[in-house]
């Protein structure tokens, strides 16, 4: 048996004791400095956030207030502060207010920010607040130099030292720097040694890994207009988030005797829900195989009796900027088996067509009862979670370094400057009314 050295207890009590701290220094990290959040509460510990509820702008605008005013930091840059809330506020209430107008206002208003304040104040609650409005591009400036670029969650803080934990001595400068780079929206390749760093197998994933560098189909949770030969591949991993069709998701993972990868939402709802989320629990039974994050694990694999394994390779020590979706999640496991992912179905962000689908089914099965139309703020607000800026760029270098290949979709995202890739990203959703 083996006896678990110094680093990997120290990486467990980590675990632990961030896992205990979370809830109180989030309280007061709220009090302190700008977050988005939606004042959680500890009996809503993970239950999916409902952001498709019933709120009027006015009740919108509350995250924004809370974001920018209701906090300590607040009185070190008030005119900046109060000037982005009435830009915000006008761009909410408005309909003859350009989104374009507003965001040049915006811009204006990050330029004349107390020049200490930037350096001092972490701003990605202030970033992912623009972004909740459609304002992505703005979030991007919010989020070069200082600390500004800072992630103040006693979460990110214990991934940091685990980081440091993972690396060798002669690694670590190395890695360091280039997610520094990132930071600052460099768009270069990772550095040798970061490469020699997430293709390192991480020993937990139960798979068998070939002496050549094999490829992995990850099947994204966009729309297909074809499957590849799938036979080309050592494994199929199906991205799964809430939106998908069950049908059609059960019909593709028995076709391709596929492995699923859940996303936070899904694991969460079938947790919390047991007997009514059976129609989801069957659709996993057909799986190979199943990942999931650490803590859904045990539970998982109790309801469907499929292996169920956890979805953290070594890129969740470098990928603690936003929230990760499920694409990203798949992206970090294959990198910990050093194989190549091949994606399909994977926008970026940069489509609305889950969401136009779901809408649409919706509006057609209760058009009498007074089903809402699409939420654009809702849209927004989701991927502002996800911080898809910094994320973006984080794929784009794995696109670089080429542990990513993908259909012409993909490639065609992945080959777009982060500048371009924001404008595209509000004009997707970003400029739609409220």
């Amino acid at each position: 048996m083996k006896v678990p050295d110094a680093r990997e207890r120290l990486a467990k009590i980590l675990d632990v004791s961030g896992g205990l701290a979370y809830f109180a220094w989030g309280y007061l990290i709220q009090l302190i400095t700008p977050q988005l959040v939606l004042a959680p509460k500890l009996r809503q510990v993970g239950r999916i956030p409902n952001i498709h509820s019933k709120h009027d702008v006015e009740d919108r605008l509350v995250f924004a207030k809370r974001a920018l005013i209701r906090n300590l930091t607040f009185f070190l840059e008030p005119r900046f502060r109060l000037a982005l809330y009435r830009v915000i506020s006008r761009w909410a209430r408005s309909p003859d207010l350009g989104f374009h107008e507003s965001k040049i206002e915006i811009f204006r208003v990050i330029e004349q920010r107390p020049w200490f304040a930037s350096k001092l104040i972490p701003s990605d609650g202030i970033a992912q607040t623009l972004s909740s409005y459609g304002f992505f591009s703005c979030s991007a400036a919010l989020r070069v130099g200082g600390a500004s670029s800072l992630n103040l969650n006693l979460m990110a803080v214990t991934q940091r030292f685990k980081l440091l934990l993972a690396l060798d001595n002669d690694l670590r400068p190395a890695v360091r720097t280039d997610v520094s780079d990132t930071r600052r929206r460099g768009d270069k390749p990772f550095s040798a040694e970061t490469v020699s760093f997430i293709s390192r197998p991480s020993g937990m994933v139960p798979i068998r890994k070939s002496a050549e560098r094999g490829r992995v189909l990850i099947v994204g949770p966009s729309r297909i207009s074809s499957m590849p030969d799938t036979s080309e591949f050592s494994e199929v991993l199906v991205v799964i988030t809430l939106n998908l069709d069950l049908e059609t998701l059960r019909s593709r993972i028995l076709r391709h005797g596929a492995s699923v990868i859940l996303s936070e939402g899904v694991a969460s709802y079938i947790v919390n829900n047991g007997p009514q989320a059976l129609d989801w629990i069957e659709v996993l039974r057909v799986s190979r195989h199943i990942y999931c994050g650490q803590s859904w694990v045990a539970q998982i694999e109790e309801f469907t009796g499929v292996q169920t394994s956890p979805h953290d390779g070594n890129l969740k020590h470098l990928w603690n900027y936003g929230y990760p979706n499920g694409l990203q999640r798949a992206l970090s496991l294959t990198s910990s088996w050093n194989f190549i992912a091949t994606i399909i179905g994977g926008n970026f962000y940069l489509s609305r067509k889950l969401y136009e689908q779901e809408w649409k089914e919706k509006e057609v099965k209760g058009a009498e009862a007074g089903v809402r139309k699409p939420d654009e703020f809702a849209t927004c607000f989701g991927y502002a979670g996800h911080q898809p800026d910094p994320n973006f760029l984080m794929s784009k270098k794995l696109y670089l370094a080429g542990f990513i290949e993908g259909d012409s979709e993909v490639a065609r995202i992945l080959s777009l400057t982060l500048d371009e890739y924001l404008l595209e990203l509000e004009d997707s959703i970003g400029v739609r009314r409220l």
